[in-house]
């Protein structure tokens, strides 16, 4: 197979998830030197000319999409260059015509695009011209939202159904760009496929719910409770990831039985908001940032943890996190929104609250300290259920899909 993967962004450039599964799935399917492999990402730094790597039978192509700026820079812009950004970034003809002669030389059996903010949806008209087949995988939902995950500052840092009108009006461009464009589309979740075919997206394209999938942890199904007694939490520190209701309900933890336990939140992650975060913190010693960790050390994090909580003001595609915690038998308190509510059953393998709900939060939680019984439970439960949602089954599942192609 001729396979060619289209994604904003590519390791070493990284900003979220998306970019390690993407190269998770190249370097797989590379593994078969009968495979040809193509790339094509963003390139970060301003090049006239696509910059091009080759590896035995893997080639990326890094390409400048001429825009305002970089998805990796740090800077703060001000609302209206963003705006602009985005407005650029929509249908760019730069990235049209650069892909196009690409896809011309190399020619590949099929496409499978996945994130695309930074280098336009002109992408798809690019493949589609040249009658290349397009499975497209929803990582979240730029398609819907400029912010790509479905709150921002105009409806508050909480999920509506209905959007903001200058959402609506987005919606309607990326449908009219994407219409009859997509061959297949893959969701990591239900709740992902129902939102964008509510929103008229992909109704005329081949439907397919894949669940992302973790490596299997060395982890047994046995379950202990520590004391002190330590939650994790692990996130992008931003506001949508919703924190700072796990920060202040964890604050608010003040009853007699809780007053002879010695409790600590452990939160791992970086981001825009930490700075605010460690301030609500206060002087609280028994709040810890650690700020982003390698794998090994979060391995160990989620082994010494006795709960994980997934606090999210947006509606979680499909969350790694949640699987994680899972996979080490740690029972998960998440917000019932998106893929979160999809796949906790509550009482069971996890517990669900409200979004942004501090005082429902902070009632779980002290439920859950006071009853070792409960944690050992639901956390064996948890375990067993993380052993459908392996990456082993999930290449299975989308290598079938691929010889389909």
């Amino acid at each position: 197979m001729k396979i060619c993967f289209v994604s904003n962004l590519y390791p070493p450039n990284v900003v979220g998830g998306a970019e390690f599964y993407v190269e998770k799935v190249v370097k797989k399917l590379a593994e078969n030197q009968q495979n040809k492999i193509i790339v094509i990402t963003a390139n970060q730094k301003f090049s006239w000319r696509p910059k091009i790597e080759e590896k035995n039978n893997l080639k990326i192509y890094r390409l400048w999409p001429l825009n305002l700026y970089s998805l990796t820079t740090k800077k703060k812009y001000p609302i209206f260059l963003k705006m602009l950004w985005h407005l650029i970034d929509l249908w760019h003809p730069l990235v049209y015509f650069s892909i196009k002669k690409i896809l011309k030389k190399e020619k590949p059996d099929f496409v499978h695009t996945h994130n695309l903010a930074g280098f336009s949806f002109s992408v798809f008209s690019a493949v589609k011209k040249l009658g290349i087949k397009i499975i497209h995988t929803c990582h979240d939902y730029y398609l819907l939202c400029p912010y790509a995950n479905l709150v921002c500052p105009l409806t508050g840092w909480r999920f509506r159904k209905l959007p903001p009108f200058f959402c609506r009006w987005y919606r309607k461009i990326t449908r009219r760009i994407l219409k009859n464009k997509v061959d297949l589309v893959l969701t990591p979740s239900k709740f992902v496929m129902e939102t964008h075919l509510a929103n008229g997206f992909f109704n005329n394209s081949q439907q397919h719910i894949l669940p992302l999938g973790i490596e299997r942890s060395n982890c047994n199904s046995s379950v202990s409770v520590h004391r002190p007694f330590k939650i994790l939490c692990v996130s992008q520190l931003a506001k949508h990831k919703g924190v700072g209701t796990l920060i202040k309900a964890f604050t608010l933890m003040r009853n007699e039985q809780l007053s002879m336990i010695n409790y600590q939140l452990t939160i791992v992650g970086d981001g825009s908001e930490r700075k605010n975060l460690e301030k609500l913190a206060g002087d609280n010693k028994n709040i810890i940032f650690t700020g982003k960790l390698k794998s090994e050390e979060l391995e160990n994090k989620y082994q010494e943890a006795d709960l994980v909580v997934v606090p999210s003001l947006a509606p979680e595609t499909f969350s790694l996190v949640l699987f994680e915690a899972m996979s080490f038998g740690k029972p998960v308190i998440a917000s019932h929104l998106g893929a979160l509510a999809e796949y906790i059953k509550d009482n069971q393998n996890g517990f669900l609250f409200e979004p942004g709900n501090v005082d429902q939060l902070k009632k779980i939680l002290e439920k859950v300290i006071n009853d070792p019984d409960l944690i050992k439970k639901t956390g064996q439960n948890a375990f067993q259920f993380a052993q459908d949602f392996t990456f082993e089954k999930h290449w299975e599942k989308l290598g079938e899909i691929y010889k389909n192609y």
